[in-house]
């Protein structure tokens, strides 16, 4: 089974993508310790290609997206409210 090829998605009730913006991971990355991946900037590159994809693959899905920029309380009460 091929990754992201959506073969599984029956198999759940509902999928939830945390998702951000490229400032916002890009951000995230910088000010990060103890795991330096991304910091090269081929490596932000990469991640950022990624996370474009990975957004649109989700919500073709029917995922239900969270956008993980916000403020952790508030992406917290997202997740919960989604899970309901």
């Amino acid at each position: 089974m091929a990754s992201g090829d959506g073969t599984v998605w029956h198999l759940f009730d509902k999928v939830l993508a945390l998702v951000a913006d490229g400032p916002t991971i890009e951000r995230r990355i910088a000010d990060r310790t103890g795991n330096e991946f991304g910091q090269a900037p081929e490596e932000l590159a990469l991640v950022l290609r990624l996370q474009e994809r990975y957004e649109a693959t989700y919500r073709g899905f029917g995922a239900v997206i969270i956008d993980a920029a916000q403020p952790l309380a508030s992406v917290v009460g997202d997740i919960l409210t989604a899970a309901l």
